[in-house]
């Protein structure tokens, strides 16, 4: 997603394959960047790095793309950001610059697009059980002597998580069926947050 290049090469694949036409976008493609250090002690090129990811990307998309459907007069952009992004995080600072950009980004093109037609929201997600979490909880478990489940009780409480868990993949796709399907059809501009009510404290 970080070659600009290749990107638009597969968006012009895209189009000739779809005889032009595009429903749906969903801007999913991310990295957290450098986990843990502060500000001053990671490098200008890991955060451009994670911003080329996580903004530059989903910006070369919508550039190619939304024309397309502004032109249809329809469509729907589904933007995949993350609750650091609506809130910040101590040892998160790219990961959380890049989604704030991203939140300006789809409020802007919500503003552009929305007189033809095309809905743009923004779903942030927090901790998801994914195989990639569930690997780190499950060392944590290790390194601490406990359970798994004591594991995952101390991660969700200092995450600050009321409803008590992470949330399930499925959880995040049913809010993209949600917003890609008659249900959002009057619904853009929006930031949609799955975090277990992390984001209310």
């Amino acid at each position: 997603m970080r070659d600009a290049g290749k990107l638009e090469v597969a968006l012009d694949a895209l189009l000739e394959w779809s005889d032009g036409r595009v429903d749906v976008v969903v801007n999913a493609a991310g990295t957290t960047g450098p986990l843990s250090p502060p500000i001053g002690q990671y490098s200008l090129e890991d955060f451009d790095s994670t911003v080329a990811t996580n903004l530059r990307a989903p910006f070369i998309v919508l550039s190619r793309l939304l024309p397309v459907m502004r032109a249809a007069g329809q469509g729907r952009v589904i933007m995949i950001g993350g609750n650091h992004g609506m809130r910040g995080r101590a040892g998160r600072s790219s990961y959380s610059a890049s989604k704030w950009g991203l939140r300006g980004l789809t409020r802007s093109a919500a503003l552009e697009a929305g007189p033809d037609g095309v809905t743009v929201n923004y779903i942030a997600p927090g901790p998801i059980a994914i195989p990639r979490m569930k690997a780190a909880w499950k060392a944590q478990a290790e390194a601490g002597g406990v359970s798994e489940d004591e594991a995952l009780r101390a991660y969700v409480a200092n995450m600050g998580i009321p409803l008590g868990k992470p949330s399930e993949a499925q959880d995040i796709v049913a809010m993209v069926l949600y917003l890609a399907g008659p249900g959002g059809r009057n619904i853009t501009g929006q930031e949609l947050v799955i975090d277990g009510g992390a984001t209310v404290l």
